[in-house]
């Protein structure tokens, strides 16, 4: 099995990305908190009780947290890219692997769920072919993650300051469907959430952002200190869309899910 270079090195800046922010990342996604409320609550009208289920993107262990209490007698296996967040959340049956490899026979789990984990991912078909692989027969996926239109006013005003890729790449609502029917997945069921959010400035959002663990990966990126000037500029065209809440900040949530039967 051969992996390319620039694959190993986005791995390794998205894994120091989320080890690096583990203690804050809490109290910054507050967004991701409640939708893995809101995928728990869709679960509910699913009748049956997983036996296996597994966290893809465990992170802080909230969305397992959940599930624990939701299905009280089920084993949850929490699997992320990033170690020390699993360790410092201390989450249980906690397993440190890369979703593009994962590390389970088939027709292991009951249920897998992803809270707004697979925007990282470089390749999602090989992704969401994994997780199919680990069903078992009759069992479920169902995620979150983020679409085209997230963060659409700070990628429309680095736009206008230059050229250079400063916003990760997200995929629409289709793509994640075709995804899911390309890979085994039948009654496939996608649905999104356009929701804007404001902040004082352009500083507190980037602020908030590193805090997550949400930091740039993409391919084409520059990794040098962006300039005191760039960020003047940056400022002044965010501040064009400025609202009497503050700065609007969107994220376009996309949920799903798919069954393999």
């Amino acid at each position: 099995m051969s992996i390319n270079s620039s694959y190993l090195r986005d791995i390794k800046d998205i894994q120091s990305s989320f080890n690096g922010s583990c203690k804050t990342y809490q109290q910054s996604a507050t967004l991701q908190a409640a939708y893995a409320d809101e995928l728990c609550q869709r679960l509910k009208c699913i009748k049956k009780t997983p036996k296996t289920i597994l966290d893809l993107g465990a992170g802080d262990g909230s969305l397992s947290k959940i599930l624990q209490q939701q299905y009280p007698k089920s084993v949850i296996y929490n699997l992320d890219l990033a170690q020390k967040s699993l360790f410092f959340h201390k989450c249980k049956n906690s397993i440190c692997a890369d979703a593009h490899y994962l590390p389970f026979k088939k027709n292991s789990f009951d249920l897998i769920v992803s809270g707004f984990m697979l925007q990282w991912c470089d390749n999602l078909p090989q992704v969401f072919q994994e997780i199919y692989n680990s069903l078992k027969k009759d069992g479920l996926f169902m995620f979150s993650t983020f679409g085209t239109r997230t963060l659409e006013e700070l990628r429309y005003a680095w736009d206008m300051v230059d050229k250079d890729v400063h916003i990760n790449i997200f995929f629409d609502i289709e793509h994640y469907g075709n995804l899911l029917q390309s890979a085994g997945f039948a009654n496939v069921a996608v649905d999104r959430d356009l929701i804007t959010e404001y902040e004082k400035n352009v500083i507190s959002l980037m602020r908030r952002l590193k805090s997550m663990g949400a930091h740039n990966i993409n391919q084409g990126r520059k990794k040098s200190l962006t300039g005191k000037n760039k960020i003047k500029k940056l400022q002044k065209f965010y501040e064009t869309m400025q609202a009497k809440q503050g700065l609007p900040v969107s994220f376009d949530i996309i949920m799903a899910i798919g069954w393999k039967l």
